[in-house]
């Protein structure tokens, strides 16, 4: 056995490792849930502009505190996001969300399929993100791609304990 598999091996049995993807797993089915809920919310609130959304679920905060620091920042990030909540923006949040639910529940069952669905549906859904972010520059857009990268890392090293090198 070479350094290089010795390294791999070791490197592919740490539970560790493990238990942060299941983790993940679990938060993103959770996620999913969250995200199902906002979608089936913004059907009932279509033609609303997000903004005006957003500062009606603030306006106690408002009333409380107008120089509170949140209500700033909110402030500066929807000045230029004139969007209205549409039926596209709400069977976007269904879709990903009824995706991360279920396949990630079945990515924590261990199922050989899912791996690669997951692997396919991400990593596509990861370049449409990087070309939306070489557009817009959003840091939060930013932060979502290097979470996604790290599933799929982390996704990729499961694959390979479980199917390819069997150790489980």
């Amino acid at each position: 056995m070479n350094i290089q598999e010795k390294v791999e091996e070791t490197f592919l049995s740490t539970d560790v490792l493990s238990d942060i993807f299941h983790i993940s797993l679990v938060v993103k089915m959770g996620y999913g849930v969250l995200r199902i809920l906002l979608g089936i919310a913004f059907l009932k609130l279509h033609g609303w502009e997000i903004s005006t959304l957003v500062y009606h679920l603030l306006s106690y905060e408002v009333a409380e505190d107008p120089g509170d620091l949140l209500v700033g920042i909110v402030n500066v990030v929807l000045i230029h996001m004139p969007v209205t909540v549409s039926y596209f923006l709400a069977f976007y949040f269904i879709f990903w969300g009824l995706f991360d639910t279920v396949l990630s529940y079945f990515l924590f069952l261990k199922k050989k399929w899912a791996y690669p669905t997951a692997f396919a549906l991400i990593g596509t859904f990861g370049l449409y993100e990087i070309i939306r972010f070489l557009h817009n520059h959003s840091i939060i857009l930013f932060c979502v791609i290097l979470v996604d990268i790290l599933i799929l890392i982390l996704m990729v090293r499961e694959y390979r304990r479980l199917f390819v090198l069997k150790i489980a």
